[in-house]
Parts: structure tokens; sequence; C-alpha cells
């Protein structure tokens, strides 16, 4: 069962869609892994993944059909997964501790001030077409396909990410979605193996406005309600944390974990590195 107090969480998400200089860039993403529980933990082997589905009805595919794969309680369907470097004894992480994972890990600050700096990162996401950071380990592609940009699967709000104990890709159970624009092999992370879920939501109206929203992105018993809510390429020193339980203080607080990120998850400035 994921989401279960005392394990590793995802604790903080910065994943806004932005245009500078009407450019679209996306590369200064990262999240934040933390150890939320009272025992060292290694990272070595861990799947990195999102969810396919979002919870909106889009051309392709009405909520009614998509449902059976949004709400499937067996597990998390996707399609872009990455898995953690080591071989079982490499990357701990003791408890009261984060690790930075960055899409890429260079200094971001420099295309845009309001941008992390993320040279010092713990991890980064590797793609076909990236420029490496060779003092940070990379966090390897094993999902169905590259993602389309070369630059590591990106993650925007309104997706549901997760963390996992570490798959065999090609053992997972399978299926080919047909959908109007072509058929979808998606694989099924089982929720024996899934370790934390978090579904960042926009806070955007004009979609509101535009799709029908459909009752979640995955099973109730994952996450019941998203929640964070960045504006969409607004907020651009802000990202989604976790909050602490009431009570806890100094680096090694617990943090608020009850498969609810809407009452989970606040914004606040980003902090790649330090639990607020």
């Amino acid at each position: 069962m994921p989401n279960r107090v005392g394990s590793l969480v995802i604790s903080e998400v910065y994943a806004p869609g932005t245009f500078v200089a009407e450019l679209r860039y996306n590369f200064h993403m990262y999240f934040e892994l933390y150890n939320n529980s009272d025992r060292t933990v290694f990272l070595d082997g861990l799947t990195f993944g999102r969810s396919d589905l979002i919870d909106i009805a889009a051309p392709v595919a009405s909520c009614a059909e998509s449902a059976r794969f949004r709400k499937d309680p067996d597990g998390i369907w996707a399609v872009f997964l990455h898995r953690f470097p080591g071989s079982g004894g490499e990357y701990p992480l003791v408890p009261g501790d984060a690790v930075v994972v960055a899409l890429d890990a260079i200094d971001h600050s420099v295309v845009d001030p309001r941008f992390p700096d993320l040279s010092n990162a713990d991890f980064e996401l590797l793609g076909s077409g990236d420029v490496d950071n060779p003092a940070v380990p990379n966090l390897v592609e094993i999902g169905l396909r590259s993602w389309p940009h070369g630059h590591g699967m990106l993650f925007y709000n309104g997706h549901s990410l997760f963390i996992a104990n570490e798959v065999d890709t090609a053992s997972l159970q399978r299926t080919v979605w047909n959908l109007s624009s072509g058929d979808s092999p998606m694989v099924r992370v089982p929720d024996t193996d899934l370790i934390d879920v978090m579904w960042t939501e926009d806070d955007d109206a004009l979609q509101d406005q535009r799709y029908e929203r459909c009752d979640g992105v995955v099973h109730d018993h994952f996450d019941q309600l998203g929640g964070g809510y960045l504006r969409h390429g607004v907020e651009l020193t802000l990202s989604v944390q976790r909050i602490r339980l009431p009570g806890t203080a100094g680096a090694s607080g617990h943090l608020q974990d009850t498969n609810v990120s809407a009452v989970d998850l606040s914004k606040g400035p980003i902090s790649p590195g330090t639990i607020r």
C-alpha cells in the first residue's frame, strides 16, 4: 500500500510549464525525495514514474474510456519510467535526509534568475539527447519509449508521480490502449511495489471550462484528491511541497502522508534539498 506513514516520500516537486523569451523551457524541473521513516533506506534500483493518465476528458479519450486504467486498484499504468543507479548498497538515505533529482543538473538561473541552480543535485534524469553532468549520477530511462525531446521524462502538474521498488519492465502486465490518435502501450506498476504516490494538480480555471473533469488520476487508495495548485507557467519561484506533521520540527521532522494530496501538499518558495 503506498503513502504509508514512515516511508520514503516525494517531498517536493517543481514543474512549472514555462515560456521564456517566447521559447518553451522546461528543463529546470526537479523533484525531491525524503526519508520519512526511522531507518536508513537505499535508493539503489528504485523506480520513478508517472501515471500516463490525467483527470480530464480529452478528444482522444472520454472519462469513461480511461476509467479502467485511471481507477485500477491493482496498480498504476505508465509509459515513462526511470531507474535509480546502484546495485544494492551504494545510495543510502538516512532518516530525515532528502535528495534532489533534477531533470537536467545544470544552473538554470542563467536562463532566468527565478529558476534554480541544480548543478549540485544528487541525481539527474538521463535521456537520449541530454547534456550530461558527469558529476551527478543518472536515473536511466527504462520505460516503453524514450521521452520525445531527449531530456528524460517531464512531469507536469496534473500527473500522478510515484516511487516504486525496482521493477522489470519486460515482466510487468502490459496492454495496448486503442485511441483515436493511435495505439498506446502501457505497463502496470503493481500496488505491491508502490512506495509513495503524489498527485500534483493544476489550478487552471480555463482548463476546467474546456474539458470535463474525470474522477481522479489513480485509484482512491493510492491518492484520493490532487493538490498543490500551482498556476501553470506563472508561479515560477514556487513548488509543490509536502507539509510537516503538526508538532514536528527540525531537519528530521516527519511529513504528512495521508493518501490525499489535497491536504498533504502546499506551495512555497522552491527549496531543493531543504525541508521547510
